[in-house]
């Protein structure tokens, strides 16, 4: 997982088509809202990386922003984790070994899987999740697979996201830069 601000830094310093060929892959973008982080716990603890802090202190010498509707945004890039097994799909869940990681009580710890389809697309399959999968509203029957196109929204459990190929990733940032 990654902050918009990672990716924000690179598309400034990139076109569109520069960047489309270094992330050849789609994208999930997770936009969090203050109560969607409770969780039901009463307090929450914060700590910060240090991957967060050299991307603060770029973002503050690069003298940019985003605007406040996507700043907080997670971007989660749809590839393939290097010791996970099953090389022809995409785990999601929120068990640490899967590709994709959600932390969310509501995320089963294997959730769903993305599979690359013949014509170069991406499906999205539920693997027996327990709060179960939605692709724009219609919920998934258990290893019932549909394909995605850029702009759909995903649920897994209560985690919505959605998903964007590079171009609207970049479109997406691109739109939402502000000068300091």
């Amino acid at each position: 997982m990654s902050h918009l601000y990672e990716y924000a830094i690179m598309v400034r310093k990139m076109t569109r088509d520069q960047f489309i060929a270094a992330e050849n892959h789609p994208f999930l973008l997770c936009e969090r809202s203050p109560d969607s982080e409770s969780d039901g716990w009463t307090f929450k603890t914060n700590s910060i990386s240090s991957a967060a802090v050299r991307v603060s202190k770029e973002v503050a010498a690069e003298g940019f922003r985003l605007s406040p509707r996507v700043a907080s945004s997670d971007v989660f890039a749809v590839v393939k984790g290097v010791d996970n097994p099953w090389p022809e799909r995409i785990s999601v869940g929120r068990a640490r070994n899967n590709d994709i990681v959600l932390a969310d009580s509501s995320v089963s710890k294997l959730h769903a899987h993305f599979r690359l389809a013949e014509d170069g697309g991406y499906g999205v399959a539920d693997a027996g999740s327990r709060n179960g999968t939605l692709v724009n509203s219609r919920r998934l029957g258990v290893s019932e697979a549909a394909l995605l196109k850029s702009g759909d929204t995903v649920v897994f459990g209560r985690v919505s996201v959605t998903f964007l190929d590079a171009g609207a990733l970049f479109d997406l940032i691109t739109s939402n830069l502000q000068e300091r």
